[in-house]
């Protein structure tokens, strides 16, 4: 709903997931005749190397992002990126594959 409520008022939405088919449905679904853009990525946001290609892609398409909604549902025990501050934080979760983010199994939808 919040994607669909920025689209309509003009906003380009990205929409990121595992599943590009799904995607794609709640993109045409909720995308027709609004003043923005709706934009499925394909994504698995525990794995570094999709959170890098995402980040590059983003970077690529818009010049800022000025809103980030993170309904993703990790818990503690998917991903645990480690830090004492907030940069520590971006830098482990975002920073070369050696860095410390710990993943856990992968879980099917």
């Amino acid at each position: 709903m919040a994607a669909q409520a920025l689209a309509v008022n003009g906003a380009n939405v990205y929409i990121v997931g595992r599943t590009e088919e799904k995607l794609q449905t709640v993109a045409e679904v909720h995308g027709q005749g609004i003043a923005g853009e709706i934009v499925p990525l394909t994504a698995d946001i525990t794995s570094k190397r999709d959170i890098e290609d995402l980040v590059k892609e983003i970077e690529f398409r818009e010049k800022c992002l000025c809103i980030l909604i993170n309904n993703a549902g990790i818990n503690t025990s998917t991903q645990k990126p480690e830090g004492e501050t907030g940069e520590n934080f971006k830098k482990n979760l975002f920073g070369p594959e050696s860095a410390t983010l710990t993943i856990g199994p992968k879980h099917t939808r």
